[in-house]
């Protein structure tokens, strides 16, 4: 009896509304000579997903009674759920039987409507609707989305199809995280040769390209300019600088840009400030965080220049000696 339903992304699509002297037949069913159950639909979907997250909708179906006599349209009665008396004082029968709700997926929203192709296949689920009254269903949730605009469209179907207008939602891109470790390559009486490297966090199921910047400091704060020493694509998440020194005594830092390079699923990131402090008798390296990250791994080792110096390594407030060099 009742027709399958076709779901797009939709917002809301209210039937019935107003005093009517001739039923809309499009949104509206026949429950008996001169009373019709007219169907309206929303839905309701967040407006930001983030990558890697499932989207779920989920859309509402109401019924009212409406007449075809010039009058209001009567309002769903909490008890018992059946539609109001014709004038003439019989009740029509009542509606409560099992149809569908299909929902689709597109890539946009144009006011109203769906934009470009549909992404994935119909979901379709099963929906009970009393007349009058209202029911709501969810969708299954889809993950694996791109970065992107999409919407959600929801078709009702009961004898009558009833499409609700395109409601958009945003997947997010992701920004990943960027952790970096200077490296000691060589010392000698001149002072050491460092490089930085870098490690750039993916979303699980995103690959992740793009290409570390390194620029080095002759500071320990990153500001306000520094010299640009190489740029190495990011592989498996990985990239490394160039070699800089022999260093002399004095304060230097290293700071990591990450750039995805049109890899939209991800936006820029700069890794922490790490500064190498380089003296005449010790050398330490430490890491200050200008932005929070989750993870930080300063692992250093840096020869010193002289004979019984001491390396030091302090990440966060802890300073702890990691060896002694003897010349």
């Amino acid at each position: 009896m009742f027709a399958a339903l076709a779901l797009v992304f939709s917002a809301i699509a209210v039937l019935g509304a107003g005093p009517a002297s001739a039923v809309d037949d499009s949104n509206c069913v026949l429950v008996r000579e001169g009373v019709h159950a007219c169907y309206s639909i929303t839905t309701q979907v967040a407006s930001h997903i983030p990558l890697g997250n499932a989207v779920q909708d989920t859309a509402t179906v109401t019924a009212v009674c409406q007449f075809d006599e010039t009058q209001p349209v009567v309002e769903p009665n909490p008890t018992p759920i059946v539609c109001p008396p014709t004038p003439d004082g019989l009740q029509p029968q009542v509606l409560d039987s099992t149809t569908t709700v299909t929902f689709q997926i597109f890539q946009g929203c144009d006011g109203t409507k769906p934009m470009g192709s549909q992404v994935g296949s119909d979901d379709v689920q099963d929906i009970t609707v009393p007349v009058p009254g209202s029911a709501s269903v969810d969708s299954s949730p889809v993950s694996g989305l791109a970065a992107g605009n999409y919407s959600y469209v929801a078709t009702f179907s009961n004898d009558v199809t009833v499409v609700g207008d395109c409601e958009p939602f945003t997947v997010d891109p992701a920004t990943p995280v960027v952790n970096t470790v200077i490296n000691t390559d060589s010392t000698s009486a001149n002072g050491p040769v460092v490089h930085d490297s870098a490690t750039v966090s993916a979303v699980t199921g995103f690959a992740l390209t793009g290409e570390v910047s390194f620029t080095f400091y002759n500071n320990s704060t990153c500001s306000p300019s520094g010299s640009s020493v190489s740029t190495d694509d990011v592989v498996d998440g990985a990239a490394t600088s160039t070699s800089v020194g022999p260093l002399a005594a004095g304060s230097y830092s290293f700071l990591a840009h990450f750039d995805p390079e049109g890899n939209t699923n991800y936006l820029a990131a700069d890794g922490p400030c790490e500064s190498l402090v380089v003296n005449t008798t010790t050398t330490t390296v430490t890491q200050t965080v200008l932005q929070p990250q989750p993870v930080l791994q300063p692992v250093i080792v840096v020869q010193p220049a002289a004979p019984q110096q001491v390396v030091q390594v302090s990440p966060a407030s802890a300073v702890r000696t990691t060896g002694t060099f003897t010349g």
